[in-house]
């Protein structure tokens, strides 16, 4: 049974895209319940190691993305290794006169590098032909590709270099498989495992063909909104088209080569299981599979439990002709490879709405977080929600003419500067909703921004510029009106000041974190803020 923390990191380090050697997409599809510690090496590596790494796409017949499965293994954590079943990814492969050379040859880790072997023909007609790749060979500063020798037990993995440091595989023409059991690994220049490698791989042409968006339909953006079993509920953009009674989506999963066909038919919209394309980021095939998830939950450590996904022929919406939403409770996965089912690329409970061009009153900013002025940085600090949404709830807005102006004091908007803002090239007072830089920092659905003064508080008031008509929110001001701020404005006396802890405790005097202050008048009124410390 695998820890909830364990499948959270997963998720992440795979959606991750800064990462310097990134772990490709299949890592969803079959591993073991637990790691093994990987044991020191048997011996170091001895003799003269190539210098140089190839990157440039070698001369010959150019083969792309061919579709691999691979058995082999990763690391996870600090010396601890993980059985992996592969599915999915894409291999470049090139094929000369006498020459052969595969792309990123480890399943789980990109290189950007080839290995170069020798054909060696077939000597009898209709027989594949043999791929011999001497190693080692270099595939990134610092590491090496070596034939590694892997013995395992219950807990642990014991290895040494092969004895033959020749990787052979059989090419014929269609399929490229590697002989013999030693894994294909990667290693430093002393002959050291990092546990990425491979002792089983196939790579095949790939002859499924991606769905694509038809000659003439136009798609409109909108707002696609889901919830993932690791990362909670999201929103991202989505394009959306309409071509006869069939329905095309955009975008998912942030591929914006990627579109899924549906087919409406009177108030539901069906979609069936469909080939994508390459995901560029993680270089695997990416399949639109309609999915089962389930989770089951160690009755004896509710922080402990495991999500099952099966694939199903069809996944069905709710589609409302009138505004265009599709809405369903189904799940679909955008899945590495289509044989094995993954449980972190889920979408469930996904809504699909286009944005709404006509004019439309913004829903109204919420105030979160106020950290009055910090005379050693120099700001004042206001965090506040945003909603993409109308007033009613019932419409997504396009992002690109959603705005927000701050106000310090009543009836009048605050102008962003370039002298203070330096991230500018222009006064504003409406500032871009996806506006993102230190001054005015994106966090989800919040905006951090920043004031370079003493500021008590600060009306916030969103603007929609739809169907060329500016609509305005109403305004909200934070931490409270700007005659109840601590009595500046309004020449109140302050009686008494608390502070408050999350958990509702109160202390004397903050120290770093988060807090709620109260302000008693002699009048009897109150007002609250948050700050953080």
């Amino acid at each position: 049974m695998r820890k909830s923390y364990f499948l959270l990191l997963a998720a992440t380090m795979v959606a991750s895209t800064s990462m310097a050697q990134q772990l490709r997409g299949s890592i969803a599809s079959k591993s073991t319940a637990s790691g093994k510690t990987l044991l020191a090496p048997a011996q170091k590596a001895t003799g003269d190691l190539p210098s140089d790494v190839i990157t440039e796409t070698p001369d010959g017949n150019f083969i792309a993305g061919t579709y691999v499965t691979a058995k082999g293994y990763y690391p996870w954590g600090w010396e601890e290794i993980y059985s992996n079943t592969s599915d999915g990814n894409a291999m470049d492969l090139v094929e000369a006169d006498t020459k052969f050379y595969i792309k990123n040859p480890f399943s789980m880790n990109v290189t950007n590098s080839w290995l170069e072997g020798d054909i060696v023909k077939a000597k009898q007609a209709g027989d594949p032909d043999t791929v011999v790749m001497k190693l080692p060979q270099k595939v990134s500063e610092y590491k090496y590709a070596f034939n590694i020798s892997v013995t395992e037990t219950s807990t642990q993995i014991a290895y040494k270099l092969s004895s033959n440091q020749e990787a052979r595989f059989t090419w014929d023409g269609n399929t490229l498989t590697k002989l013999g059991t030693d894994v294909l690994g990667e290693a430093s220049s002393e002959g050291a495992w990092d546990g990425y490698g491979d002792y089983a791989i196939t790579a095949t042409r790939q002859t499924d063909v991606p769905t694509a968006l038809p000659q003439g339909a136009v798609p409109v953006k909108g707002a696609f909104s889901y919830y993932n079993n690791y990362l909670g509920t999201q929103l991202s953009e989505i394009e959306i088209a309409n071509d006869g009674s069939d329905v095309y989506l955009g975008g998912i999963d942030g591929q914006k080569h990627f579109w899924v066909k549906g087919t409406i038919n009177g108030n539901k919209a069906e979609f069936r299981p469909q080939y994508l394309g390459i995901d560029s980021t993680a270089l695997v095939h990416r399949y639109f599979e309609p999915i089962t998830l389930e989770v089951s939950i160690d009755p004896d450590d509710p922080y402990s439990y495991d999500y099952t996904a099966t694939f199903k022929d069809l996944l069905t919406y709710d589609y409302d002709a009138a505004s265009g939403k599709l809405t369903t409770t189904e799940d679909f996965s955008i899945n590495p490879g289509k044989n094995n089912p993954s449980t972190y690329n889920v979408f469930s409970k996904t809504q699909i709405t286009p944005y709404l061009e006509s004019a439309a009153t913004p829903a109204t900013p919420e105030g979160e977080i106020f950290n009055a002025y910090d005379a050693s940085s120099g700001y004042t600090r206001l965090v506040f929600k945003l909603p993409s949404t109308s007033a009613d709830g019932t419409h997504y807005l396009d992002p690109a003419k959603l705005y927000y102006q701050c106000y310090l004091e009543k009836d009048k908007p605050f102008t962003f500067t370039t002298t203070d803002y330096t991230t500018l090239t222009e006064d504003m007072t409406e500032v871009p909703y996806l506006l993102n830089n230190q001054d005015f920092y994106i966090a989800n659905s919040s905006r951090i921004v920043r004031f370079y003064s003493d500021v008590k508080t600060v009306g916030i008031q969103a603007i929609y510029k739809g169907g060329d008509t500016s609509t305005y929110s109403p305004i909200t001001w934070y931490p409270a009106e700007p005659s109840a701020v601590e009595g500046i404005a309004s020449g109140k006396t302050v009686a008494s000041e608390s502070y408050t802890d999350l958990s509702g405790r109160q202390v004397s005097e903050p120290a770093s974190g988060f807090y709620v202050k109260t302000v008693r008048y002699t009048d009897g009124t109150v007002s609250t803020s948050k700050i953080v410390k």
